[in-house]
C-alpha cells in the first residue's frame, strides 16, 4: 500500500460582498469563508474576525502574531494496486473550511470479463407460450452471445403469472380450469395459478436452463395486466434464494406482451396492506404473500434498484411500447427493446443490451442526506466524450475530476464529519471519501480557561474571548443581567436607536452594559456616534476609492461637498455646463433635461448625449417625422424644399439613410408624410446615443388620374340604384301598414255588437186592407 497526500491551498470561490467577518465567536467565524479568527488574549484590535483578504488584515496579522486561527483545507488519499483493482485511490480523506473547493483526480480501469448475472424473469401466460418456446431453442445461443462480452456469465430462469385471488386469476377447482387452459393441438398443458416461481437460481449450467425453460408451463388468469412488479421485487430482494454475486453485475430482464399491476390495485381483491419488500419465497421457489401483500409502487422498485445495484431490461412487445417507455424513465438503471412476435430476436436483443452495460461507465456521487445542501460534488469526466462513457475496451483508462466544495455547515455537529460515496454506477466499486468539516475552533475545546481572571472569574476564556456564566454579560464578564435593566436582552436594548432594528450598535461595536464601544478603526477611518452610526468612510468612497473624491468631508456616512462641487461624491464641478450645449445653442439639454456633473441627465422618454432623440412610440412623445421629412425627400426622392447640391451638406450629419423595397421588415418608429406631389412617403427611424438611422420605401405611393367617363357612370349607377331602394323601402313600408290595418278591421268586425231596433216613422211599403165581409154569409 502507498499513500499519497497532496496538500491543497485554499481555493474559494465568494461572490463579492458575500464574506463578512462581524462574529464574536470563534466557531461562527471559521464558519464563513475568507474569515480569520485571533485568538491572542491580548489583542487590541477592532474585530477579532476578520476578512484575510480585506485591507485590513495587514494590521489583524501584526497584532495577533502568530494566533490566528485560519484551518487550512487538504486531501490525502490511499490507493492500492492490484490486477483487478478498477478505481484508484479507493479511499480520500479531506478536511475542508467552509467555501474551499478541494479537486482530486479517480481513475478508472475496465477489466476484460467482468462477473455478469442475468435472471430471465417471464410473463407465463398463455399468449408467451411461442416466446417460451423460441427461449428454449435459442439457449445456448443466447449463452454464446453472452460469453462474447465476458466468459464470467451466469444466468437464472424464473417466471411470473397474477395473485392467486379474483378477480386477477380464476378461482374454480384446478381440475375444471386444466380443461380450460390445455392446448391439445400444441400437445402443451399449463399449470395452477402463481405470483412468481423461482425455478432456477443463477447458474453457469446452461444445459439445466434450457431444461427448466423447456419443462416450465405456462399458466391462465383473468384480466390484462400481469403481476410482474410482485415477481421483481422478489428476484431483487431474495439475494440468496436468487444466488446473486456481491460483486459483478446484475441484471434482470422481464419478458412480457402486457402491461403491469402497480400499488393500489391489490385493493379490487380485497388486499390493503402495502408492500413490504421482504423476500417471502418457501422452499420450493414459490412467492407465498401474494395474497396478503399489495403489488411494489414504482417508487419501490426504484428504490430497491438503487439498493442492489440491479440493471433492468424490459423486453416487451411493440403494443406495449409506450407503456415501458414511460416506466423506464421512472426508473434508475433501465431499459427496453422490442421483442418479435414469437421472441426470435432475443438473442440479438440481450446482447447488444448487455454489452452496453457491461462497457459503460458512469460515476455517480451519493452524499447523505443530511449534507445536501451544505456539500456540492461534481464529477466530470476527462478523457471521454459523452456520458456515461460507452464501448470501453479492455484496459482502458478512463480519469474523473472530482470537486468537493463545502457551502454551509450542518447545524447538527455529529455531520461534520461524514462519509461521501463515489459509487460506479450499477457496480460495487466506490470510492470512499472521509470528509472532516473545518467548523469548530480547537482552541474552544482544548486551551479553554475556566473561571479565568480575564473574565472576572464570571466566564470561561475561549479563543481569546470570555464566554459568561449564566447571569453576568459584558466583553469581560463585568455586567450583572439580572442587576437595573433586567437583563443581557436589556442591555442590547439599549444600544439600539429605536424599536425597528435588530442591530446592536450599529453592528460597528459592542454593546458594553447598555453603552456602545465602537470598534477602533486604522487612521484615518472612525466609527463615532452614540450607536456608532456614523463613519467617516462608509457611502463616501467613489468608483476611484477616494473620499468624496478630495473635494468634501465624510460626515456620518455622507458626503459634504467643498463649493463648486455636486453629486454624492463630489465629484461634480458645478461651474461647467459646455458638455450639456450644442455648438451653436445656448439651450440646455434641448430643453429637455438637466445638465448634472457637466452631463444632461435627460426627462422621460428623451435621450442621447443632449437629449435631443425621443422615440415615437412612447407617451408625451411626438417624435421626429416632421423633422426629417425635408431630408429624407432630398437624400432618397432628390427633391423638397433643400436643393440638392446642399442636401448631403445638411442632411448627412444629421441622419444615416438606406433605402429598402418595404419598411415592414424594419424596426423604429414608423412616419407616413405627403410630399408636394400629394404622394405618401413612408419610412422609419431609429434614434440612439450614436445618431439617427432612417429606412425609407423605395417607391412613393402618388394618387392616380381619375377617369371622368367611370366618375359619371358611377354616380348614374348610383342614383339609379339609390333611387330602386328607395321605391323598393316604400313599398315595403306600404304593405306592412295595409297588412296591419286590415288585422285591424278584422279584429273590429269580429268584436262588433248589433241589435235591431224599428224605426218610428217608418212605414212599410205594403199597406193590407181586410174585406169587412170576408168569411160573411151573404143572403
Amino acid at each position: 500500500m502507498r499513500v499519497v497526500v497532496v496538500l491543497v491551498m485554499v481555493l474559494a470561490v465568494v461572490e463579492a460582498g458575500a464574506s463578512s467577518c462581524n462574529f464574536n465567536k470563534c466557531n461562527e467565524c471559521i464558519q464563513t469563508a475568507k474569515c480569520v479568527w485571533c485568538s491572542n488574549e491580548t489583542f487590541t484590535g477592532p474585530s477579532r474576525c476578520v476578512n484575510k483578504d480585506s485591507a485590513d488584515y495587514v494590521t489583524f496579522r501584526s497584532k495577533c502574531g502568530n494566533a490566528i486561527i485560519n484551518p487550512e483545507s487538504y486531501v490525502t488519499a490511499t490507493e492500492v494496486d492490484g490486477e483487478s483493482v478498477q478505481i484508484k485511490p479507493q479511499r480520500a480523506t479531506i478536511s475542508q473550511r467552509v467555501g474551499d473547493m478541494q479537486n482530486l483526480t479517480m481513475k478508472y480501469k475496465h477489466m476484460k470479463n467482468h462477473p455478469v448475472d442475468l435472471y430471465y424473469l417471464m410473463d407465463m401466460s398463455q399468449s408467451m407460450s411461442d416466446d417460451k418456446a423460441m427461449l428454449t431453442n435459442l439457449a445456448y445461443e443466447l449463452v454464446d452471445a453472452m460469453k462474447n462480452i465476458t466468459t464470467k456469465f451466469r444466468l437464472g430462469f424464473g417466471i411470473f403469472s397474477d395473485k392467486i385471488v379474483l378477480p386477477y386469476v380464476q378461482t374454480v377447482p384446478w381440475e375444471e380450469l386444466m380443461k380450460v387452459c390445455t392446448n391439445t393441438e400444441k400437445e402443451e398443458s399449463c399449470t395452477a395459478p402463481f405470483a412468481f416461481h423461482n425455478i432456477l437460481p443463477l447458474t453457469n449450467d446452461t444445459a439445466q436452463f434450457n431444461e427448466k425453460v423447456g419443462s416450465s408451463n405456462t399458466t391462465t388468469n383473468v384480466d390484462f395486466p400481469e403481476g410482474s412488479f410482485d415477481g421483481l421485487m422478489q428476484a431483487m430482494v431474495c439475494k440468496t434464494e436468487i444466488r446473486w454475486q456481491d460483486d459483478g453485475f446484475r441484471l434482470i430482464v422481464v419478458a412480457t406482451d402486457a402491461p403491469f399491476h402497480i400499488a393500489g390495485d391489490g385493493l379490487l381483491g380485497g388486499i390493503t396492506e402495502p408492500n413490504d419488500m421482504i423476500c417471502h419465497l418457501d422452499s420450493d421457489g414459490f412467492y407465498t404473500h401474494s395474497d396478503k401483500l399489495d403489488y411494489p409502487s414504482v417508487n419501490q422498485i426504484h428504490d430497491m434498484i438503487e439498493r442492489e445495484r440491479m440493471n433492468l431490461i424490459f423486453a416487451v412487445t411493440a403494443t406495449q411500447e409506450s407503456v415501458y417507455s414511460h416506466l423506464t424513465d421512472q426508473l434508475p438503471r433501465a431499459s427496453y427493446g422490442l421483442l418479435a412476435q414469437d421472441s426470435s430476436n432475443i438473442v440479438d436483443l440481450l446482447s447488444n443490451k448487455v454489452y452496453d452495460i457491461v462497457t459503460s461507465v458512469k460515476v455517480v456521487p451519493d452524499i447523505p442526506i443530511e449534507l445536501q445542501g451544505h456539500v456540492d460534488v461534481n464529477v466530470r469526466a476527462l478523457n471521454c466524450p459523452s456520458t456515461p462513457c460507452s464501448d470501453l475496451k479492455p484496459d482502458d483508462e478512463i480519469h474523473f475530476s472530482v470537486s468537493v466544495k463545502v457551502i454551509s455547515c450542518p447545524e447538527d455537529e455529529s455531520f461534520w464529519n461524514s462519509t461521501i460515496l463515489l459509487k460506479l454506477d450499477g457496480r460495487k466499486e466506490a470510492l470512499t471519501i472521509d470528509l472532516f468539516l473545518l467548523c469548530e475552533c480547537q482552541c474552544e475545546k482544548k486551551n479553554t480557561v475556566t473561571s479565568a481572571p480575564e473574565c472576572n472569574n464570571k466566564g470561561d476564556l475561549k479563543c481569546g474571548v470570555c464566554e459568561c456564566y449564566e447571569g453576568w454579560t459584558g466583553q469581560e464578564c463585568q455586567c450583572e443581567a439580572n442587576s437595573e435593566g433586567g437583563g443581557d436582552s436589556t442591555y442590547e436594548f439599549q444600544c439600539r436607536p429605536d424599536n425597528t432594528t435588530t442591530d446592536v450598535c450599529s453592528n460597528r461595536g459592542e454593546c458594553v452594559c447598555g453603552l456602545c464601544v465602537c470598534n477602533t478603526m486604522e487612521e484615518p477611518k472612525k466609527i463615532v456616534g452614540t450607536y456608532c452610526e456614523c463613519t467617516n468612510f462608509l457611502n463616501c468612497e467613489g468608483s476611484d476609492g477616494r473620499i468624496c473624491s478630495d473635494h468634501g468631508s465624510c460626515q456620518c456616512n455622507e458626503c459634504q461637498c467643498d463649493e463648486g462641487w455636486t453629486g454624492k461624491y463630489c465629484q461634480c464641478d458645478n461651474g461647467s455646463q459646455d458638455n450639456c450645449k450644442p455648438k451653436d445653442s445656448d439651450l440646455v439639454c434641448s430643453g429637455n433635461g438637466v445638465c448634472e456633473c457637466n452631463n444632461c441627465k435627460c426627462y422621460s422618454p428623451y435621450f442621447g448625449r443632449l437629449c435631443e432623440y425621443c422615440n415615437q412610440g412612447e407617451k408625451n412623445c411626438t417624435g421626429q417625422c416632421e423633422e426629417y421629412q425635408d431630408c429624407v425627400q432630398c437624400l432618397a426622392f432628390g427633391m423638397g424644399p433643400i436643393p440638392s447640391q446642399e442636401c448631403q451638406g445638411k442632411c448627412s450629419d444629421i441622419l444615416t439613410l438606406q433605402t429598402v423595397p418595404s419598411i415592414g421588415d424594419t424596426s423604429g418608429d414608423y412616419c407616413s408624410v405627403t410630399d408636394g406631389e400629394k404622394c405618401r412617403i413612408y419610412f422609419t427611424y431609429r434614434a440612439d446615443n450614436e445618431g439617427v438611422l432612417v429606412w425609407v420605401q423605395s417607391e412613393r405611393e402618388c394618387p392616380k388620374p381619375v377617369e371622368l367617363l367611370y366618375v359619371v357612370l358611377g354616380v348614374l349607377a348610383a342614383v339609379v340604384l339609390l333611387g330602386l331602394a328607395i321605391l323598393i323601402v316604400w313599398r315595403v313600408v306600404i304593405t306592412i301598414h295595409d297588412r296591419r290595418e286590415y288585422q285591424k278591421f278584422l279584429i273590429d268586425q269580429k268584436n262588433a255588437t248589433w241589435s235591431e231596433n224599428q224605426n218610428p216613422i217608418f212605414r212599410p211599403a205594403r199597406t193590407t186592407i181586410a174585406n169587412p165581409i170576408f168569411g160573411k154569409k151573404i143572403d
